[in-house]
């Protein structure tokens, strides 16, 4: 092949690698654009630079809200019926559920449907929590801010501020010092 033949071929062109991490980054990027944007078509309230990974479920997303900075992982689904707040800086990890729907325990016994029996209850996440992945909250909870839960867990109750709880159902095992959160 003549030097001008090969110049002309762009098919074995190599690209500078800066062009191709831009380009993917581009295309990474633009999967939170058209989910930023689905999302905001069913009505769900996002503050500045919110991440939803793909395979998310949002049920009811009118009633979810979710604050700056923060990242839902792929996988998890939030019911938002009852109403669903989450902080600033919060990270939910994969194959997380979050519910603020649920049943009346009675139910069976007084032979209602279930569609007749739901309860809703709030939940509100504070600002900078992580949830690990896997994890379970049920209906009514508060998490406060600076809280870690641990992967796997079921927040069944409540959680202080500044606490690191794990297990079935979640219990605090340590508390953060102020030294150790993020400012």
């Amino acid at each position: 092949m003549s030097p001008d033949a090969a110049a002309s071929d762009t098919s074995n062109r190599m690209y500078p690698a800066f062009l191709t991490k831009a380009l993917d980054s581009m295309r990474f990027r633009a999967g939170f654009v058209l989910s930023r944007l689905k999302w905001n078509l069913l009505g769900l309230s996002m503050g500045r630079s919110v991440e939803i990974y793909g395979n998310v479920v949002i049920h009811n997303a009118a009633r979810v809200s979710i604050g700056d900075n923060s990242t839902v992982l792929s996988f998890t689904v939030l019911f938002g019926s009852g109403g669903i707040t989450i902080g600033r800086d919060v990270l939910i990890s994969s194959n997380c559920s979050i519910f603020s729907i649920t049943h009346r325990v009675d139910a069976l016994e007084r032979g209602l449907l279930f569609r007749k029996t739901r309860l809703m209850a709030p939940v509100a996440i504070g600002n900078n929590v992580w949830i690990g992945t896997g994890a379970r909250v049920l209906p009514g909870v508060t998490i406060g801010d600076n809280t870690v839960v641990g992967a796997g867990s079921v927040v069944t109750k409540s959680l202080p501020a500044g606490v690191v709880a794990v297990g079935v159902p979640a219990r605090v095992v340590r508390r953060l010092d102020s030294t150790t959160q993020p400012q």
